[in-house]
């Protein structure tokens, strides 16, 4: 198992390479989208993988504790219903807790199951939305 600074320099290898951007980008101001999302994915990780506080990321960081609040939770709303937010969460954990161990692959399950949650409503939306067609269709 890796100590919390080579898991650290881990993650930040991982979200580089999965955003494809640089270490200097990831923590650094610039607000483009995909550096955001890195960002929001690294604080993210941090504050859920490794007890990150709030406060102790802000210091260390050199960022406002509330931006890392707002990264955190914009995540959390990402990773309901962004399959590709998803999919570059898995990558970035799998490579960090180097693959297969029970915590990534019940996390893959939960949302693999958040994912298929997703697919049913979308399947029966789109169900209703032909049904509703055929009815104007046939002129009821």
């Amino acid at each position: 198992m890796l100590n919390s600074v080579d898991r650290e320099e881990a993650l930040k290898k991982a979200i580089c390479v999965t955003y494809n951007v640089s270490y200097e980008d990831l923590l650094g101001k610039s607000r483009k989208m995909t550096i955001m999302n890195g960002r929001r994915m690294f604080f993210y990780f941090m504050r859920k993988h490794f007890g990150g506080t709030y406060w102790g990321m802000g210091k260390r960081y050199n960022v406002h504790h509330a931006t890392i609040m707002h990264h955190v939770k914009s995540m959390e709303g990402y990773l309901s219903f962004n399959k590709r937010e998803m999919i570059n969460y898995i990558k970035v954990r799998d490579y960090v807790f180097e693959q297969n161990s029970e915590v990534t692959l019940s996390e893959e399950l939960d949302l693999l199951k958040q994912e298929q949650s997703l697919i049913n409503d979308r399947i029966n939306d789109i169900q209703n939305e032909l049904q509703l067609l055929k009815l104007l269709e046939n002129g009821n």
